[in-house]
């Protein structure tokens, strides 16, 4: 499946150039050279990107740096630049940004399809032609109708389950072991016989017992009780619940933009982290929350699945705005992912303990902990639920469709009885698992430490402990040594060698830390960049600054970081 970014303000221009390519079985994604198109680029990761290049082209200049650092991690990229004559001079700078050709007006399509069959190796149209999924005519009328804000929502909700429910069905082997974690006198014999009874996860779980992970070198295991034994009879109830989810859709994408293998490292790791957090908490069930970890975006892989036109509006709406996926839905059908799902798990019979955890880490927020001094297990299985998501995306485990994140503070953390926070210890402990599963269901890993992010350190300014900062999980994953700032620290006198500072405000700050702060300079004197999170502070006093609100996406930041460093570079 290839497909094209088209930036371009001509919109009769992208329209031509639109059907032209999907005339070549190309999928063309519109985009402008702002940090909106840059969270669609990373989220689509095109094949080609042609841009126009007009008059004044700064934006476009810096753009199409940025695109190209990002996505040619992760392959091969071809991009195409055109406009008006330009000198030899200009004409560098702009190859220097990335663009390996520059096509003057009027365009040649001919030679644009040239270099696209050159880039790929090939030079016949056919051979570069994807198929699309192939739906009836009439299979396509319910579009209209989900996507009408005037039908009621349980009109829309019976249409998209019973489609469904027609095609799908829940696998029984995840709720066959789910009834085992509920009876204490369950052991490996029993877990065993519900194992054997799928061929497929009895291989897989043989398999996993003689990985490098598990294997001895003098004996190799044979049977499955004896791989339970091995592997840990918990490990191999959540690795058998983990290939039964997975086992009931492809692992193709139905939509470009969405990667189903990352889906489920993300869904993957929300469930490692879920079980971490509750095992050490009275009366909860770390199978149930594993569960409900590894479910709780369930609904988003079926709209891929059964409803991919309605999905790709969706993702688009959601990378064009940084918006949560969630809000997108909202916006545009009223009813969610979630609400589906909670239709198609009561239809299934899944444990309503699940589908009560799921439904209330979506309705977290702010004032309901700073109001709640005692609450329900359910309540606390919902809060365990959203830290986990949120740690998950800190830490760039897979991708659903978006990676928006906010803080988590110290109320949270009382309820949770996590008086620490997240420890280092935790995080290590959950990386090895959520590693242990991904090599061994050959997920790969997308995120790696940038190496010209390698030793760089920053100063991380966030209230003191128990709070969880997203930014400083997401900096070390991408590998920045991030320095915490303590109110004891002379942080004056070793301020150059920062390469920039993260402030991450709550509801108020002290204006003598914000003056503070506005002192630090880097080793030619000028003030050291900030990037400031907070939907409150509007201080003056630090001087160059990137403002971001307490709700961002993740990718906004990537981008940010990039122009920091392109800036000091410029100025070294």
């Amino acid at each position: 499946m290839l497909t094209l970014m088209l930036i371009s303000p001509n919109a009769r221009e992208k329209r031509i150039l639109q059907m032209a390519f999907e005339q070549h079985q190309i999928k063309v994604i519109e985009a402008m050279p702002d940090r909106a198109s840059y969270i669609k680029a990373l989220q689509y990761s095109p094949d080609f990107v042609i841009m126009e290049f007009p008059p004044q082209y700064t934006e476009q200049l810096n753009f199409s740096k940025n695109i190209f650092a990002a996505v040619s991690k992760k392959k091969k990229l071809l991009m195409l630049g055109y406009g008006q004559e330009i000198v030899s001079a200009e004409e560098r700078a702009i190859k220097a940004s990335g663009i390996k050709y520059y096509m003057l007006r009027p365009l040649k399509f001919s030679l644009m399809m040239k270099y696209i069959e050159d880039h790929l190796g090939v030079f016949a149209p056919e051979h570069i032609v994807w198929k699309k999924k192939n739906n009836a005519p009439d299979d396509l009328g319910y579009i209209e109708t989900l996507l009408n804000l005037d039908i009621l929502p349980t009109v829309k909700l019976e249409i998209l389950s019973e489609r469904i429910q027609a095609l799908l069905a829940f696998p029984f082997t995840v709720l066959r072991v789910l009834q085992l974690t509920e009876d204490s006198k369950s052991g490996a014999n029993d877990l065993a016989k519900v194992i054997t009874a799928d061929p497929v996860i009895s291989a897989n779980i043989l398999k996993m017992a003689n990985t490098v992970f598990f294997a001895s070198r003098n004996r190799r295991i044979t049977t499955i009780h004896d791989s339970i034994v091995r592997i840990g009879f918990t490990e191999t109830k959540h690795l058998t619940m983990t290939m039964s989810v997975m086992n009931t859709l492809d692992v193709s994408t139905a939509n470009i933009g969405f990667d189903r293998l990352q889906f489920w490292h993300h869904s993957l790791a929300v469930a490692v982290i879920c079980q971490h957090i509750s095992k050490d908490i009275c009366g909860i069930n770390s199978s149930e929350m594993y569960l409900a970890g590894l479910l709780h975006s369930f609904g988003i892989i079926l709209l891929d699945e059964f409803f991919p036109e309605i999905f790709e509006k969706f993702l688009i709406r959601t990378t064009d705005r940084g918006c949560t996926f969630i809000e997108a839905e909202q916006e545009m059908m009223v009813v969610s992912h979630l609400d589906l799902t909670f239709r198609l798990f009561e239809a299934w019979k899944i444990p309503h303990e699940i589908v009560d955890s799921i439904r209330f880490s979506e309705k977290v927020s702010d004032t309901m902990v700073k109001e709640a001094k005692n609450v329900s297990s359910t309540e606390l299985t919902g809060l365990i639920l959203y830290v986990a998501d949120i740690i998950a995306k800190s830490q760039s485990f897979g991708n659903e469709c978006d990676m928006v994140v906010t803080h988590v503070d110290e109320e949270i953390f009382s309820l949770l009885r996590l008086k620490n926070g997240i420890t280092k210890s935790f995080i290590d402990a959950v990386n090895h698992e959520v590693e242990i599963f991904r090599k061994f269901l050959k997920i790969e890993d997308e995120v790696e430490s940038e190496p010209e992010f390698f030793g760089k350190k920053v100063l991380l300014v966030v209230p003191p402990l128990p709070f969880l900062c997203p930014l400083e999980l997401y900096l070390k994953r991408i590998g920045f040594e991030v320095i915490k700032y303590l109110p004891s620290t002379e942080i004056s006198d070793h301020s150059e060698q920062y390469t920039f500072v993260v402030h991450w405000f709550q509801n108020s700050t002290d204006e003598g830390l914000i003056s503070e702060l506005s002192t630090l300079r880097d080793v030619d004197r000028n003030p050291i960049t900030s990037i400031v999170v907070s939907d409150s502070i509007s201080s003056t006093k630090i001087p160059k600054r990137y403002d971001f609100e307490n709700k961002i996406d993740l990718r906004l930041i990537l981008i940010t970081i990039q122009e920091i460093i392109s800036e000091n570079s410029e100025s070294e």
